[in-house]
């Protein structure tokens, strides 16, 4: 072959493969393009958990059966208790129904000397009113989180900062569950309609704790009535354990509770 035709056929080759790495750049840079517009699984479940935050906004006190089970240091802690909330000031009012029967806690914020009052029931009460820090060691012997953390709006909070959290993860995928009936095992209580918003991780990894995380939503009132949060299978194709579980049932807001629905002078607590 003459030089002339060498450099033209060298030409030819050149300008092919030149086209095909052009080519090939185009399209990752498009992939990645993409890949940086696309949303992350989250995004949808953090603009809905704001809307539900947005309908608590004008809810100022409430009434409901808080049913709660939470593992701790390895141990299940069931609770059943009818309660009292107001928002201002930070309010609560605990009536245990379950193995504590009878059992009264009340904290409200910036009286009492910052802490809980706490009277068991049956003979449990000739002990007498306690008052503990909330976070102190015997407060939250069976619990996860200081009663300062209770109540419908900070367990949505707490879900929206996870959630914020695990944007970082590649590793997440969603599920919305429409139409999901809650049933009590109290018939008393009422059934409820709700939209489930499931997200789970593919694997363990840093800054994410759970494995799986539910959270419902009132169809009615879009209020949160419901979180569940399970832990990472020890082995591939186990059941996920469930670590923590919150319920508040016949959630009715606004009731108009006074001062003495979160006083320790009320004489139906015996608190004094």
């Amino acid at each position: 072959m003459s030089g002339h035709r060498s450099r033209a056929a060298w030409r030819v080759v050149s300008t092919g493969v030149l086209s095909v790495v052009l080519a090939t750049t185009a399209l990752a840079d498009g992939r990645t393009r993409a890949a940086a517009t696309k949303e992350h699984p989250l995004t949808a479940f953090l603009q809905a958990a704001e809307k539900s935050r947005a309908a608590l906004a004008g809810v100022q006190d409430y009434t409901a059966m808080f049913i709660k089970m939470e593992v701790v240091r390895g141990k299940k802690f069931p609770h059943s208790m009818a309660m009292k909330f107001r928002s201002k000031p930070f309010s609560v009012y605990l009536y245990f129904t379950d193995k504590h029967k009878g059992r009264r806690v009340l904290y409200v914020e910036g009286q009492n000397g910052g802490k809980l009052l706490a009277k068991d029931g049956g003979l449990g009460a000739i002990v007498g009113t306690i008052a503990l820090l909330p976070d102190s060691r015997k407060a939250m012997e069976e619990g996860r989180y200081p009663i300062t953390k209770i109540g419908v709006a900070n367990m949505l909070d707490a879900v929206i900062e996870q959630w914020k959290q695990e944007l970082n993860s590649p590793h997440v995928t969603t599920k919305v569950i429409d139409g999901s009936k809650l049933k009590p095992k109290d018939r008393r209580l009422p059934t409820i309609e709700c939209t489930v918003l499931e997200s789970e991780h593919a694997k363990p990894e840093k800054g994410v704790e759970f494995f799986r995380t539910r959270l419902y939503l009132d169809k009615k009132t879009n209020l949160p009535v419901r979180v569940e949060q399970y832990g990472f299978p020890k082995r591939s194709g186990r059941k996920p354990p469930l670590l923590a579980e919150y319920t508040y049932w016949d959630l009715k807001t606004n009731v108009g509770l006074k001062d003495i629905d979160f006083s320790r002078a009320n004489p139906r607590y015996d608190l004094r």
